[in-house]
């Protein structure tokens, strides 16, 4: 990929992944690469991945156009599409509490299609996109240890909501 994607796990800094074509594991900080979903995007590099803080065994990753999640540290994965529309997956966020709770942002035009959420691990995905301007939303970020405070970066600037809120409000000025 352009940008390949790469966190540390929460838990351990010694845990890396990265995607390519594969997902790749280390647990020595970068020594000893392993891969740990080998073949389930055909061939397609990974855009965007994410580890649950509450439970490192919980594992997100996306290509452009397809989603996953692992509950067992990469042995088996499940595909999480369905309910969401096309456009690229830019970016995903978990909750800090919940492994099943995320956060997804779509690249793509379609008017009010931008957040999706979902409670049950991507098995259902809910809209999260009032307010935001029909332009790519590029990246999401959840303010740990607040109301459900999100932040989303798109090609028009930084938007902000909380769970108690109806829609997303422009958090650009100054």
């Amino acid at each position: 990929a352009w940008v390949t994607p790469y966190i540390i796990n929460p838990k351990n800094p010694d845990i890396l992944y990265a995607g390519y074509s594969n997902l790749y594991m280390t647990r020595n900080r970068g020594q000893v690469w392993h891969a740990i979903a080998s073949g389930i995007t055909g061939g397609k590099q990974y855009n965007a991945l994410a580890v649950a803080p509450s439970d490192p065994n919980t594992i997100y990753a996306a290509t452009k156009t397809q989603i996953w999640r692992t509950s067992d540290n990469g042995e088996n994965w499940t595909a999480i599409k369905s309910g969401l529309p096309s456009g690229v997956i830019t970016y995903i966020v978990v909750s800090q509490y919940d492994p099943r709770e995320l956060w997804i942002t779509m690249s793509n035009y379609l008017q009010e299609k931008k957040v999706y959420t979902s409670k049950t691990g991507g098995d259902n995905w809910t809209n999260y996109s009032t307010g935001l301007p029909n332009v790519p939303a590029n990246c999401i970020v959840l303010e740990n240890n607040t109301n459900r405070v999100l932040y989303v970066g798109t090609d028009l600037g930084i938007f902000y909501r909380n769970k108690t809120m109806s829609q997303w409000e422009s958090f650009s000025q100054g």
